[in-house]
C-alpha cells in the first residue's frame, strides 16, 4: 500500500461517527432510566396506619442501667470481703491465759497426799484385763456342730422321737440315691366273712424348722397327689390291698425338695377305721419300704405289725435333712388317737373335723 492510500484511510476512520437518535443533542444526552424490575427497586410507601408514627429510634447496644429503687438509695456501698479474713479476737476469758507452747504435753503436777492415796485405792480396785485367746477354727467348728446337734435333739424331743428307734443314713446305704420311692403294702385278714375292705393310706407332711407345714399343699395324700412341681408325687389310692408288691407308692426327688423343708413325716392310716371297727392289729403283712427309683435297690424296710387293737393311724418315721450329709430316716411309732385327722391338725393343716 502506498503512503497516499494510508493517509486517506486514516482520515476516513477519524471522521466517522456512530449514528445518533434524531433530535437528541449529543452533549445533553442522559442515560436511560433503570428498568422497573431492577435488583434494588425503591421501597413501597408505608401503609396509612403507620404514616402518623414517629420514626423508630435505634436503641444503644449497652444502655445505661436503670436507677436503683428508693429502698436501696440510702444503703452504703457493698464492701467486698477479703478471701482470708483475720481471725476474730479471743473471748475475754482467754485473754489472760498464757500462750500455748508447741511440743509435747507437759507432765501433770505431782499428786498431793490425799490425791495420791485415792489414786492407790483406785489402782488396787482395777484388775488387769487380759485378752481372751483367739479360738482356732477347729474349736469354732466344734461349737457349731454342738449347737446344730442340740437343735436337732430339741426337734426330736418336740416330735416325741425316742432313742430306742433306729436312725438310718440313707446315703451311707446308697451313695447314688437321688430319687426315693416309698412303698406301702398290706394284706386283708382271712376272716372268711364278707366285710368292708381294709383300706390303708400312705401320707407325707413336708415340715419346716418349726415342725409345721408351710401351707395345706404340704400335706401329700390321695386327694392332693402332686406338689413341688411333681417332685413329690402320690401314685394313687389302693382301697383293699389286693395284689403283689407295693399297694401305695409315693415318689420323691430329694434334690428338688426346698431347703426350708427340714423334715418329712411319713404317716399310715386306716380309712374309716372307726366306722368299720378296724385297727392295725387285724392287718396282715403290713410294711413300709424305701427304694432307689433309678436302681430299684431296696434301702430300708419296716414291719408295721402292731398288736395294739386301738391303733388306727400312726407316724412311722421322719425323713431328716442334714445339710452336707444328706438325708436320714428316723424311725418312730407314734399312734394318733383320732386317726389321720389328728396327725394333720398337729402339723398345722386346715382340715375339716370328721
Amino acid at each position: 500500500m502506498t503512503q497516499d492510500t494510508e493517509e486517506r484511510v486514516a482520515g476516513v476512520v477519524q471522521t466517522q461517527k456512530l449514528p445518533t437518535q434524531p433530535g437528541v443533542d449529543e452533549a445533553t444526552e442522559t442515560p436511560p432510566p433503570p428498568p422497573s424490575g431492577g435488583s434494588n427497586p425503591a421501597p413501597p410507601p408505608p401503609p396509612e396506619y403507620l404514616e402518623g408514627l414517629p420514626p423508630r429510634e435505634d436503641k444503644p447496644k449497652n444502655p445505661a442501667p436503670p436507677p436503683p429503687p428508693e429502698y436501696v438509695e440510702d444503703l452504703p456501698p457493698r464492701e467486698d470481703k477479703p478471701k482470708n479474713p483475720a481471725p476474730p479476737p479471743p473471748p475475754e476469758y482467754l485473754e489472760d491465759l498464757p500462750p500455748r507452747e508447741e511440743g509435747a504435753n507437759p507432765a501433770p503436777p505431782p499428786p498431793t497426799g490425799e490425791a495420791e492415796a485415792a489414786s492407790e485405792e483406785e489402782s488396787s480396785a482395777i484388775q488387769p484385763v487380759t485378752a481372751a485367746p483367739a479360738a482356732d477354727e477347729s474349736a469354732e467348728d466344734d461349737a457349731a456342730a454342738q449347737a446344730e446337734e442340740q437343735r436337732k435333739k430339741s426337734v426330736r424331743d418336740m416330735e416325741g422321737l425316742s432313742s430306742k428307734f433306729a436312725k438310718v443314713d440313707l446315703l451311707a446305704k446308697d451313695p447314688a440315691l437321688l430319687k426315693l420311692r416309698v412303698g406301702l403294702g398290706w394284706d386283708a385278714p382271712d376272716t372268711g366273712e364278707d366285710g368292708p375292705d381294709f383300706d390303708l393310706d400312705a401320707s407325707l407332711f413336708l415340715l419346716n424348722q418349726e415342725g409345721k407345714v408351710r401351707n395345706d399343699q404340704d400335706f401329700v395324700f390321695y386327694n392332693n397327689p402332686s406338689v413341688e412341681n411333681d417332685n413329690v408325687v402320690h401314685l394313687g389310692d389302693n382301697e383293699n390291698g389286693v395284689g403283689e408288691g407295693d399297694d401305695e407308692v409315693i415318689e420323691l426327688n430329694l434334690e428338688r425338695i426346698p431347703f426350708e423343708i427340714e423334715r418329712i413325716a411319713l404317716a399310715v392310716s386306716i380309712h374309716n377305721a372307726d366306722e368299720r371297727d378296724q385297727s392295725f392289729a387285724q392287718v396282715k403283712n403290713a410294711y413300709i419300704r424305701m427304694n432307689n427309683i433309678e436302681t430299684n435297690e431296696e434301702i430300708y424296710k419296716q414291719d408295721l405289725t402292731i398288736e395294739q387293737p386301738d391303733t388306727r393311724a400312726l407316724v412311722i418315721g421322719y425323713l431328716l435333712r442334714d445339710i452336707g450329709s444328706g438325708w436320714f430316716f428316723q424311725e418312730d411309732s407314734k399312734p394318733a388317737d383320732n386317726g389321720l385327722y389328728s396327725i394333720a391338725l398337729g402339723y398345722g393343716v386346715n382340715v375339716a373335723e370328721p
